[in-house]
């Protein structure tokens, strides 16, 4: 694993693999590990959406 010099918010460089998190509703939710970039780019980006669009979180919070 190349690291880059700068992570975007969200992923962190863990182990050799990526860890990607998201606040929400004022919670930081583990959304997984991720062996490249750009699949914890993606997994990333899609949560961010479904998190606009209201379709994040239940399964998640326990709400």
């Amino acid at each position: 694993m190349a690291a880059p010099s700068k992570l975007p918010r969200g992923i962190s460089a863990y182990r050799g693999r990526y860890r990607v998190r998201m606040d929400h509703e004022g919670r930081t939710v583990a959304l997984g590990m991720f062996d490249t970039l750009l699949d914890a780019k993606a997994a990333l980006n899609i949560a961010r959406a479904d998190a606009a669009r209201g379709l994040f979180g239940d399964c998640c919070t326990g709400r």
